[in-house]
């Protein structure tokens, strides 16, 4: 029977959260842009959170398995961009960007979930490409909640 590595079960469980946090960010900017989100935009987020609930009970189930079998450099890696583009998501004001940076964090976990290194290593690279890019989009009406700042603050 293979030994559990205590690293790899925390790395496993660090992404699933990380991935847990998107989602919740998703639904909130969602629900707070109900009224001027158009039709696809919303069937875009609301997919893109059930997609993101299912990876993180995948990985939590099978993560452990996948980072111990040899991944775990490239899960590192594209734990950090899954960072990365939490923080992001936090800022952005635009919902384009925003679901184009949730379907790229939702690729990266995919990847981890195949075992495809070389598939992590390349969808975190474009995650990666798509957090570092300027938000020259104009603002599409939804503010986004400033990091730390309780659900009620008004942001100027």
């Amino acid at each position: 029977m293979p030994t559990i590595n205590k690293q790899a079960t925390f790395k496993a469980f660090e992404i699933a959260n990380n991935l847990s946090e998107i989602s919740t960010l998703l639904m909130a900017r969602r629900i707070k842009g109900r009224g001027t989100l158009d039709a696809q935009q919303k069937k875009d987020m609301e997919e893109l959170e059930d997609h993101l609930d299912e990876l993180v009970a995948r990985l939590q189930a099978h993560g452990i398995d996948m980072i111990a079998a040899g991944a775990q450099d490239a899960a590192i890696k594209a734990d950090r961009a899954i960072d990365i583009a939490n923080a992001k998501l936090e800022k952005i004001n635009n919902i384009k960007r925003t679901i184009n940076i949730a379907a790229s964090v939702v690729h990266v976990a995919a990847t981890l979930l195949s075992k495809d290194v070389m598939g992590v290593i390349e969808a975190t690279k474009e995650l990666h490409e798509l957090t570092e890019e300027k938000d020259e989009t104009k603002n599409d009406g939804i503010k986004a909640q400033a990091p730390g700042a309780p659900s009620h603050a008004q942001q100027s």
